[in-house]
């Protein structure tokens, strides 16, 4: 029974590692597709402020908002509250 447990944990790592690699190499793939360039990671993100030039706004929005060119945000104010926001929305062709 342990040679069991310790054959499915083994499995368990390898399926772990082969997802993770699947995750890299569909990124790479829409990296490619797309011709742009990799999301930074979280930690590595420039700090944007109203202050910054709009060429690190616009290069912000765009890593927000990157992946399917069909699909883009749209700015919403709300009647009832007056909150306002962004949604996804799609140019169905």
């Amino acid at each position: 029974m342990a040679e069991a447990e310790a054959q499915s944990a083994a499995l368990n790592a390898r399926q772990a590692e082969l997802l993770r690699h699947i995750a890299e190499l569909r990124q790479e793939r829409a990296t490619l597709l797309t011709g742009q360039e990799p999301p930074l990671p979280a930690g590595e993100q420039p700090l944007v402020t109203h202050q910054s030039p709009q060429e690190a706004k616009i290069a912000l929005f765009r890593s927000l908002f990157r992946g399917r060119e069909d699909v883009y945000p749209k700015r919403f104010v709300s009647l009832k509250t007056g909150k306002s926001g962004y949604q996804p929305a799609c140019r169905n062709p």
